[in-house]
């Protein structure tokens, strides 16, 4: 369900205009040329191309407008655009083969999801590894992704996270 606040909409010129994230959380496009729409052109085709071994940071990097060219099988959001991405395994193994045929500029990959196994798999593409176990894990993670990555959304992202824990007075 999706809850009304203010990162839904803003007004421009007397009109409501629907958020990405608004969109994104919709879970389809309606075809409308909205202007924020993360299912059409949402990524620069020119950015770095990214196989993501992660389902949750796909779905993550997608509303940031990476540039996702592999995946897993388990990534199943947004269902419009992880369609068209190539699948390259599951979140325990890979192929090595697809994603090299992809020539990916970086693979990411979690240390608590994904095996030391797979990272040597990939050794000839640059890996990003994260390790999300708690809050401030996800904060320092997204930032260090936005800059490898050139993503300023996810930078974005992690400063509401740094807001949300704040405001419910949990670490940091």
């Amino acid at each position: 369900t999706i809850k009304n606040n203010e990162h839904n909409f803003y007004f421009e010129n007397g009109y409501s205009v629907m958020t990405r994230e608004f969109l994104l959380a919709r879970g389809t496009c309606c075809d409308s040329g909205c202007r924020h729409c993360p299912y059409k052109n949402s990524f620069n085709p020119n950015s770095p191309k990214i196989v993501c071994l992660v389902p949750s940071l796909t779905e993550t990097l997608i509303a940031a407008g990476a540039n996702v060219v592999g995946c897993t099988r388990f990534c199943i959001h947004p269902k419009e655009i992880i369609e068209k991405i190539k699948k390259t395994g599951g979140t325990k193994d890979l192929n090595s083969e697809i994603i090299s045929e992809l020539s990916p500029d970086f693979v990411v990959m979690d240390k608590e999801e994904n095996t030391l196994e797979m990272a040597e798999k990939v050794k000839d593409i640059p890996l990003l590894a994260t390790h999300v176990t708690s809050f401030e894990d996800l904060i320092r993670d997204l930032r260090k992704l936005s800059q490898r990555l050139n993503l300023p959304l996810l930078e974005n992202y992690s400063q509401r996270y740094e807001k949300v824990v704040k405001e419910l007075s949990l670490k940091p």
